[in-house]
């Protein structure tokens, strides 16, 4: 049920009213980060750090030769800046290396293979919270990335890219990725997971990666979370709005809450462009909550190339709640949000509204080459114009097909037909296989609603009130926007609302506690109050434990959900008093605007349990009818704590300081 918004964090620390706890506790090892180890205050004091050492920046330094060992240590940067003519590492190993920004006087030329920051990662190896903005160009190197360039490692491991940021151009001869190249030429064991990373400068190379370009050569998993690209992407091969190839070795990618917004090209025939991903030679693929908006298309228009929203070509793929509103062009296979698949796949909850084109083949809405008879689509929806030259094998859901039940011949102008496999999807034209649905439907909140009593659940959400949220034209799978209701006028409605991911903390030193908040429109709110309909709110919060146990056995973090545990008082039930706007109050420090919150508390956690995780779910009772956010909350006492200390923009008492490091773990 959780979904990955990471736009929705909230850490603010707040003197608060908690109720009593009833649960009992446990204790997790949560502890704070601080700066400990050596100061670096020169570049000769950089130069002589002993390979497995400890380091911090005492102050921003230049730096104009890359470190000459191995790294194993730790380096943190302290917020500072290092001013570059070269990479600042080598090769780092079971080291963690973060907190500080990368820059330059001019554009860097790298003579070897790599990155900025490193050329080579290895083992149990942590980059966070890095941003380069140089921008780099290669000299006869095949490989050239804004963080890091290959990663390698001779026994299993994981390596983890969080929190990072490039700017610069990213210009290579071969390859190129806005944060990481990937394991290319080297064979590597090792597990890579990227998170929370963020591209905005243009790539360019043979083949090219908004964020990672190849996941190629390493054996383990490749997880990309949460990151987004704006930049720019152009391969003269395959190119990916987060991710560009991963090879046949890898064995699972899952891609989960990416966003590409920038354009992606690919210049060379019998290639492929996606917005998300450009090729996946693999079946263990999924990829969930992804968004595309830029143009994909190949420029070669005398050779077959097939080009995808969300991904150009795979083997087989589970893709969940995807979206695609950019334009996508190809040659032999376009498709809104798949381009070709080739294996055994499941899609569904997936919507386009770009243009889908292919100038000498097939195209389609969804899936322009649905090559597999095992293949299932549903509650999927398109309303862009779509556009292939083989008219029979174009269609507004999906263009080519092996799918029992479904016919694609020369003698008719679409595929026809109904199949179990394809369901619940609806069309602005007219299909044997999908509802149809008018501009007006899409527009005006019917479509979601309709789709929603289709599927049973809320997957489709939308702002359509006037006056309210700013409207959107068309449903989306994002829950920060409404939830569409009918009201008793038989009028649809929307509410905006979501659970932010974090929490709160007493400040007043008189009882340990968490407070968890939910924002509600404020526009939304007043206007659906004017027009009679009733709502009231509570907060459900859990043991992290407990949750973990109801969604394991597939329930969802509901009443009905945690009543299927077998314990007595499985969650608590806050419920705000008051009247109308009364229930609402904003967080210390807070100046939105634009929200209302509610809060759900816990108090009378004991100092050992500081560690322990709760999750916490907000729900709205809409005329008589419980919504909850589909996002949740989970966090701990000690974690939030750790954030407030860190947050250098914060003006605490020496009172309050003291308090919240008597919540962090006393080493």
């Amino acid at each position: 049920m959780k979904r990955l918004f990471k736009n929705k964090v909230l850490a603010f620390v707040i003197a608060l009213m908690m109720i009593a706890s009833t649960f009992p506790m446990g204790i997790f090892s949560v502890s704070a980060t601080t700066v400990q180890g050596e100061a670096i205050k020169t570049a000769d004091d950089f130069a002589a750090m002993e390979p497995n050492g400890t380091y911090y920046l005492a102050n921003s330094i230049t730096l104009t030769e890359t470190y000459s060992q191995q790294f194993t240590g730790k380096f943190n940067g302290n917020g500072e800046t290092i001013t570059v003519s070269a990479p600042i590492f080598g090769a780092i190993m079971n080291a963690t290396v973060e907190n500080f920004t990368v820059t330059s006087d001019s554009a860097v030329t790298l003579t070897a293979d790599g990155g900025i920051v490193c050329s080579k990662a290895g083992g149990n190896t942590t980059l966070r919270n890095i941003t380069n903005n140089v921008s780099l160009q290669s000299a006869n190197t095949v490989k050239v990335a804004g963080i890091v360039g290959d990663f390698v490692s001779d026994t299993t491991a994981t390596i983890t890219i969080d929190g990072c940021v490039n700017t610069g151009s990213i210009t290579g001869a071969m390859r190129a990725g806005g944060i990481a190249c990937g394991a290319t030429d080297m064979a590597a064991t090792c597990d890579v997971n990227i998170k929370n990373c963020k591209n905005t400068g243009a790539i360019s190379s043979s083949k090219s990666g908004g964020i990672i370009c190849l996941g190629y050569y390493f054996t383990g998993k490749l997880i990309l979370e949460n990151c987004e690209n704006s930049g720019a992407v152009t391969s003269g091969d395959i190119a990916g709005g987060i991710v560009s190839h991963v090879g046949q070795v890898v064995t699972g990618v899952t891609i989960t809450g990416c966003r590409n917004s920038g354009a992606v090209t690919s210049t060379k025939g019998k290639k492929q462009a996606g917005g998300i991903i450009g090729l996946c030679q693999i079946s263990d693929l999924s990829i969930s909550d992804c968004f595309n908006s830029g143009d994909i298309q190949n420029t070669i228009t005398t050779q077959n190339a097939t080009c995808g929203g969300i991904a150009g070509t795979v083997v087989g793929v589970v893709m969940e709640r995807c979206g695609n509103t950019g334009n996508v062009t190809s040659t032999a296979n376009a498709g809104g949000v798949l381009g070709s698949l080739t294996g055994s796949s499941i899609i569904k909850y997936c919507y386009n509204t770009g243009a889908a084109e292919a100038t000498s083949v097939r195209a389609a809405g969804i899936v322009g080459d649905a090559n597999n008879s095992a293949t299932i689509i549903t509650g999927c929806y398109n309303s862009g114009t779509i556009s292939g030259v083989r008219k029979y094998q174009t269609g507004e859901i999906f263009g080519a097909t092996l799918i029992p039940g479904i016919t694609c011949d020369n003698t008719v102008s679409s595929p026809t037909g109904t199949s179990d496999q394809i369901t619940n999807n609806y069309i602005k034209g007219e299909a044997d296989y999908a509802t149809t649905f008018t501009d007006d439907d899409l527009a005006s909140g019917k479509l979601a609603f309709d789709m929603n009593a289709d599927i049973g659940n809320t997957v489709y959400y939308q702002n359509v009130n006037d006056g309210g949220a700013t409207k959107d034209d068309h449903p989306v799978t994002d829950p920060t926007h409404g939830y569409v209701f009918k009201h008793t006028d038989n009028e649809l409605y929307s509410l905006a609302f979501y659970t932010y991911n974090g929490g709160s903390v007493r400040l007043d030193g008189e009882n340990s506690g968490l407070r968890f908040s939910t924002a509600v429109n404020k526009a939304d709110y007043d206007l659906l109050a004017s027009k009679g309909v009733t709502m009231s709110f509570g907060t459900l919060i859990t043991p992290n434990d407990y949750l973990k146990v109801v969604l394991g056995g597939g329930y969802e973090f509901t009443k009905a959900g945690l009543a299927n545990l077998n314990t007595e008082n499985p969650y608590l039930d806050v419920t705000p008093t008051g009247e109308g706007t009364a229930v609402f109050m904003a967080p210390r420090g807070s100046n939105d605007e634009d929200n209302y919150y509610f809060h759900g508390s816990i108090s009378g956690i004991k100092t050992k349990n500081y560690e322990w995780d709760y999750s916490a779910i907000g729900y709205v009772s809409i005329n008589g009818t419980e919504v909850y956010s589909a996002d949740y909350a989970t966090t701990n006492i000690a974690y939030i704590a750790n954030l407030a200390l860190e947050d250098t923009s914060a003006d605490y008492t020496d009172g309050e300081e003291a308090i919240l490091r008597g919540y962090l773990l006393q080493d």
